[in-house]
């Protein structure tokens, strides 16, 4: 599982996360990264793409946001899940940019989660193959 955490865009700002990766809610293995989301501008319209670290995944997901009653971020509409080439990103856009939230991703791999040997290293190699 990846759990942004997200904080509202200023002006000054590209509305950037930090991700913390985990086996699953009550994992006590945590990894956190920064600095895993660019700014993209598309038709005058800017988003915010971040990686999930679900590269080689057969699909990623959402799962849930945090405040779920955040009438800001509209799943599919102003946040996303999408996939470029091997790689799989969240993406927000819109009055999600301008909004402080959590959302939840899980990834679904063709293997088991244990033959990763830890999360510093999905990341290291992510980076490197990017």
């Amino acid at each position: 599982m990846r759990q942004y955490s997200c904080k509202a865009e200023d002006d000054m700002k590209s509305g950037n996360c930090t991700v913390t990766l985990k086996h699953g809610y009550d994992s006590i293995d945590e990894y956190t990264v920064s600095g895993s989301c660019h700014m993209e501008k598309s038709d005058g319209s800017r988003s915010v793409a971040c990686k999930t670290y679900c590269g080689g995944a057969m699909t990623a997901y959402l799962i849930a946001k945090r405040p779920a009653n955040n009438a800001q971020c509209i799943k599919n509409f102003n946040y996303r899940i999408e996939q470029r080439a091997k790689n799989w990103f969240l993406v927000r856009s819109g009055a999600c940019l301008k909004s402080s939230i959590q959302i939840d991703v899980g990834c679904l791999f063709d293997y088991s989660v244990d033959k990763v040997s830890s999360f510093s290293n999905m990341v290291e190699d992510e980076m490197h193959s990017s």
